[in-house]
């Protein structure tokens, strides 16, 4: 799961926005690469994957 935190530290602090739709695209994008990449919490699963059916 994404932690705002993380969300900060690597996207926000980093890509300082303009305005508001930036903001929210930035997020957005950092988003979707993140849940497409394997993580080692998840025994190297992409999120997308592992949490398909949990909605």
């Amino acid at each position: 799961m994404l932690e705002i935190g993380t969300l900060k530290r690597n996207h926000i602090d980093l890509n300082p926005a303009k305005d508001r739709l930036e903001l929210y695209q930035g997020v957005d994008r950092f988003i979707e690469r993140y849940n497409r990449k394997r993580h080692q919490g998840i025994q190297r699963q992409k999120p997308t994957d592992r949490y398909q059916f949990a909605a």
